[in-house]
């Protein structure tokens, strides 16, 4: 409600442009979204479970070991 309000108002101060307001208030939500995208996609785990990755290769390379002989 506080962003309708916000969007309303910015059409008030705007001559009655009432689209102009929603408008603006979108973009800076949008452009908030962004960047917090691009914060999160900064921060991500790039290289989950080193040990967890370890182990798992060793038990592949042994069940292959087993079937191909």
């Amino acid at each position: 409600m506080w962003l309708v309000a916000g969007a309303l108002g910015l059409g008030v101060a705007l001559d009655g442009a009432y689209w102009a307001g929603a408008l603006l208030v979108g973009a800076l939500l949008m452009a908030v979204a962004g960047v917090t995208g691009l914060v999160g996609w900064s921060r991500r785990v790039k290289r989950p479970m080193r040990r967890s990755r370890r182990e798992l290769e060793k038990e592949v390379t042994w069940v292959r070991h087993q079937v191909t002989t």
